[in-house]
């Protein structure tokens, strides 16, 4: 095991001598692979819009639409004379 002084000395000979040269680099790479993070998992976008209709007052709010009545039970009655549509 090395000691806290010889990291600190190995990792300071690497800062001055200016890192690897190419050809360690090359060496690396074909031993190790390159040096890139895997990117993380992402949620399919149908899945998190889906997860939208766990929120209480999404049921909530759904409920009268799921009665065949809804249109008839959330029409405006307009005052006689008004003309029709509001528009």
């Amino acid at each position: 095991m090395k000691t806290l002084r010889q990291i600190h000395d190995h990792f300071r000979q690497l800062a001055t001598d200016g890192g690897l040269g190419s050809d360690q680099v090359l060496e690396s790479r074909a031993a190790l692979g390159a040096n890139r993070l895997t990117p993380p998992e992402r949620e399919p976008l149908w899945q998190r819009f889906l997860e939208k209709f766990d929120e209480p007052i999404i049921g909530i709010l759904l409920a009268p639409r799921s009665s065949p009545r809804w249109w008839t039970c959330s029409r405006v009655v307009w005052p006689k004379g008004f003309g029709g549509l509001p528009w």
